[in-house]
C-alpha cells in the first residue's frame, strides 16, 4: 500500500465512507479483546508520562519506564486501530505507518509477541478487501456516470 497523507477532500470523503470488518473480530476474539486491553495499558502509560513530564511531579509516573515514548505512542496507536471493530482506509494507513515501529519495540513484544503473525495477517487481509471494494466502488461509479 502507498501512504496517503495529503488527498483531496471528495476522495478523502469516498474513501472514508468505505469501511471493512476487522478481520481480528471473527477470526480471533481473545486477540481481538487483547488489543483492547494492550491499548489500554498503553494509553495509561502515555498519559501519566505526559501528567509527569508537563506538570513537572516524575512521581505521577511512577518507576520510570525503560520504552521510548515513541514506542509508546505507537503501540497506542497500533492497538487503538487494532480494537476498533472495523477500518477505514485512514486506519491502515495508521497501522502502515505506525507497526514497524511498534513491532520492533519491547512494549509490542510483551503485549502481543505470539500475535504479531496473526495480527499482520489480519492487516493485509483488511488492505486487500478494502482495494478491492474501492476499485469496485470507483468502477461502479465510472460506469453509473457513462
Amino acid at each position: 500500500m502507498t501512504r496517503r497523507y495529503a488527498i483531496s477532500a471528495d476522495l478523502d470523503d469516498r474513501e472514508q465512507s468505505l469501511t471493512v470488518d476487522n478481520p481480528l473480530c471473527l477470526r480471533d476474539p481473545p486477540l481481538f479483546a487483547a488489543c483492547a486491553e494492550h491499548r489500554e495499558r498503553c494509553l495509561r502509560l502515555l498519559l501519566a508520562w505526559h501528567a509527569a513530564c508537563d506538570l513537572h511531579e516524575p512521581h505521577l509516573l511512577g518507576a520510570p519506564p525503560h520504552y521510548d515514548v515513541y514506542e509508546v505512542k505507537s503501540c497506542v496507536q497500533v492497538f487503538d486501530v487494532l480494537s476498533r471493530p472495523k477500518w477505514t482506509q485512514a486506519d491502515l494507513d495508521i497501522l502502515e505507518g505506525y507497526s514497524p515501529w511498534a513491532f520492533r519495540g519491547e512494549l509490542f513484544g510483551e503485549c502481543a509477541e505470539e500475535a504479531r503473525h496473526r495480527i499482520r495477517k489480519a492487516i493485509e487481509d483488511a488492505e486487500q478487501e478494502l482495494e478491492r471494494r474501492s476499485t469496485t466502488e470507483s468502477s461502479d461509479t465510472l460506469q453509473h456516470h457513462r
